[in-house]
This record gives C-alpha cells, sequence and structure tokens, in this order.
C-alpha cells in the first residue's frame, strides 16, 4: 500500500522513526497496533459512571428517537434541545 502523505508529514514520521532508533515500518506498525489509541479503560471507566445498571442507564441517558436520525440535520436539532 502507497500513501500519499504530504512532505512535512513524511519528514515529521522519518524524523521520529530515527529519534526512537527504529524503522518507519516498526514506527508505523507500532502506531497503528497500539491499543491504547483505540481504548483507555481508565478513561472508559469515567465515561462510564452512572450507567453500571439497567435503571442508573434509564435515570441518566437519553433516548434518540428515531425522529432524530433520519439525516443530520434532525440530528443535530435534536441534540441542540437536549444538551
Amino acid at each position: 500500500m502507497i500513501l500519499d502523505l504530504p512532505p512535512t508529514t513524511v519528514e515529521l514520521i522519518v524524523a521520529k522513526a530515527k529519534r526512537a532508533g527504529v524503522t518507519v515500518e516498526e514506527l508505523l506498525y507500532e502506531f497503528a497496533c497500539d491499543d491504547e489509541i483505540y481504548f483507555d479503560i481508565e478513561r472508559m471507566k469515567v465515561a462510564m459512571q452512572g450507567l453500571e445498571t439497567a435503571e442508573d442507564r434509564l435515570k441518566n441517558s437519553v433516548e434518540i428517537p428515531k425522529s432524530a436520525l433520519k439525516d443530520l440535520g434532525a440530528f443535530k436539532q435534536f441534540l441542540q434541545a437536549n444538551l
């Protein structure tokens, strides 16, 4: 696969790989496989506070009506009314 990146971005990636003492391929592989990018358990625990049980979820969340899911404008209107 070939990625079309701006030259400045390529230079930054190469420099970071050199600083880390790895190849660009190793750096990018490490980045792509780093679970912390996608899943931070501590952050997730904070986000889930108040939603532990079914009763908590009903009390501390808002159900999105089907009318808000018909298009982006309807969803934005729902968010404005509920935030």
